[in-house]
């Protein structure tokens, strides 16, 4: 596998090449793929023969890592776009703040993340692998719930709470509408504005590709 970007191994896998396999293609490919993470897999399937996952990862970790973290108090006193991933019933929750500052291009995210405590312990009596959600709650990054499933209630005290102690208010919390239940009527009542986004190709499509791009820049923020 770790040929694949060596022009004088191709041959290996590609003994028509020159021939009946056009090698400045292969060499287009290859560039490609070293700037498409996503097309990686499709290149060593096809044109290498080694078997890959058909999982890709959207991005690299290389991309995704940023190591910069500001001072709390720099994103306090601040607008923001608020938004909320709800889940079904035992699944992670996310609520998000995306911020800007005056002349400043970095996009720095404050998310806060909630589970049922059962669900956490559940899969350690199991001695199952997933994520470190007991040191992520530790780190005060993970909210664990006391009910069965996630607590719409914590969500909303979580935006509160940032109002409240930090003074970031969200323009807009932007939600989709199908797993909204009592938590809209609810924010709205506690005086946020609401903004419904249906989810699908036609709403994900831009925002993916501009994400990307940010990550790509090492601009989007989320403390570490």
């Amino acid at each position: 596998r770790e040929e694949w970007t060596n022009p004088e191994a191709w041959e290996k896998a590609n003994p028509g090449l020159g021939t009946i396999k056009d090698r400045q293609q292969l060499a287009d490919d290859v560039e490609r793929a070293k700037n498409d993470q996503s097309y990686l897999p499709t290149l060593l399937v096809k044109d290498f023969n080694i078997q890959e996952n058909a999982a890709a990862a959207w991005l690299p970790f290389a991309v995704l890592k940023n190591e910069l973290v500001v001072p709390d108090e720099y994103l306090n006193h601040t607008y923001a776009i608020g938004g909320c991933d709800l889940s079904a019933t035992t699944d992670l929750t996310c609520a998000p703040l995306l911020i800007r500052r005056p002349k400043d291009p970095h996009f720095y995210a404050l998310q806060q993340y909630f589970l049922p405590k059962a669900r956490v312990e559940q899969i350690q009596t199991q001695g199952r692998k997933e994520a470190p959600y007991t040191l992520w709650a530790e780190q005060k990054w993970l909210t664990l719930c006391e009910s069965a499933t996630v607590d719409y209630n914590a969500v909303t005290a979580w935006f509160v709470k940032m109002v409240q102690e930090r003074d970031i208010r969200p323009l807009w919390v932007c939600y989709d509408a199908a797993l909204s239940g009592y938590w809209v009527p609810q924010m709205t009542e506690t005086g946020f504005e609401m903004e419904k986004i249906r989810q699908g190709p036609v709403t994900w499509t831009y925002p993916m590709k501009r994400m990307k791009g940010l990550f790509e820049d090492h601009l989007m923020v989320y403390q570490n």
